[in-house]
């Protein structure tokens, strides 16, 4: 445990004033394997107080450790220390005008990836190859006290799949939130990666309304240039494509900030990125559906071919090689009207 983990967390529970040391037993509770001594903790705040420390972290090498459902991410330090796990959520029903709000869902990481039974129209079948909520340090969690003692403030009392007694229920269709779990490692023996995530139905119902699998996360940047044809709009044309590929508006997105038209505004260039452990395969079949025109996608019934009325544009090379063409063509023309005018001069 750094000094700044220990000023952030004592600000943000408004456990001390400029009056009155923090008291030991708050942070005994919540970080009992690391929690340094009564005098280090004063002094630390006795420094803090004449401004020779900061909450801010010092700067350490490291390298952000992602994964997907939700959009969650964690830094690894070089020297093996790992930060708080940040994650993304954004939840909403199926259907484009959906606009459905329901609040109360409790939420888990469960042992087992899920297979076809997380689309079970079954609820009582549904998830069932979750198996049961992670649990690695064995935290006894079927008394009475589990939750009370399990809350925001004493998160290391949960278990560690339950996302809700840490961070609270979810709520789905009220747009995006942010939360940071210090206690949900991304790698390590005890890493959530591999496993799945479960969501319940609302007002606490222990019925599963939906699961997914937390896999490592894989980004993808492409360039494509794309014909406008009459009635082009980025957002049509990138709609058509995800239903073609049958993926999510959040697997494959957009850069809005780098849109720019070209060829005298007969065609526009995109930043395309590909999220999620299919961003290989979705880049290779966006290409090649625009390019060629149509892919053959593998799906749970077979090959389907899919296909797309979008042109890419021609490059310049492509212009270059046009215009060389036409002048070409043009010397050739020239040539032969030269031609035809000395043979009738030598007539006459």
């Amino acid at each position: 445990m750094t000094v700044q983990a220990v000023l952030k967390a004592f600000k943000r529970r408004r456990k001390w004033t400029d009056s009155r040391f923090p008291d030991k037993q708050w942070i005994e509770k919540c970080y009992p394997d690391s929690c340094p001594s009564k005098a280090t903790i004063c002094r630390w705040f006795a420094e803090f107080k004449c401004g020779r420390t900061d909450t801010n972290d010092a700067e350490r090498s490291g390298r952000p450790v992602e994964a997907v459902t939700p959009e969650n991410s964690q830094l690894e330090y070089a020297d093996g220390g790992r930060g708080d796990t940040w994650m993304e959520v954004d939840l909403r029903y199926p259907g484009m005008h959906n606009r459905n709000i329901t609040k109360g869902h409790e939420w888990a990481v469960y042992v087992n990836q899920v297979a076809h039974d997380a689309v079970e129209k079954v609820e009582s079948s549904r998830c069932i190859s979750a198996g049961f909520r992670w649990n690695p340090y064995i935290v006894k969690s079927d008394d009475d006290l589990y939750k009370s003692e399990c809350n925001i403030d004493n998160p290391y009392r949960c278990e560690m799949g339950d996302l809700s007694g840490r961070l609270g229920p979810m709520e789905i269709g009220t747009g995006r939130r942010v939360f940071t779990d210090v206690n949900l490692p991304l790698v390590g023996n005890y890493s959530v990666m591999g496993r799945s995530i479960v969501i319940f139905q609302k007002e606490g119902q222990r019925n599963k309304l939906s699961c997914a699998n937390i896999l490592p996360d894989i980004h993808l940047v492409r360039l494509v240039t794309v014909k406008k044809n009459p009635g082009f709009t980025v957002s049509r044309f990138m709609e058509h494509m995800r239903q073609q590929l049958d993926t999510k508006d959040w697997l494959v997105v957009q850069d809005t900030q780098s849109q720019r038209e070209i060829l005298d505004g007969q065609c526009v260039q995109l930043t395309i990125h590909f999220y999620g452990p299919d961003a290989h395969r979705l880049q290779i079949e966006f290409s090649n559906l625009i390019n060629l025109g149509s892919v053959r996608k593998d799906t749970r019934l077979g090959l389907k071919l899919i296909e797309t009325y979008y042109k890419p544009c021609r490059n310049l090379n492509d212009v270059n090689m046009s215009v060389l063409s036409r002048a070409s063509q043009f010397m050739i023309l020239l040539g032969i009207f030269m031609c035809t005018l000395l043979q009738r001069r030598l007539h006459l």
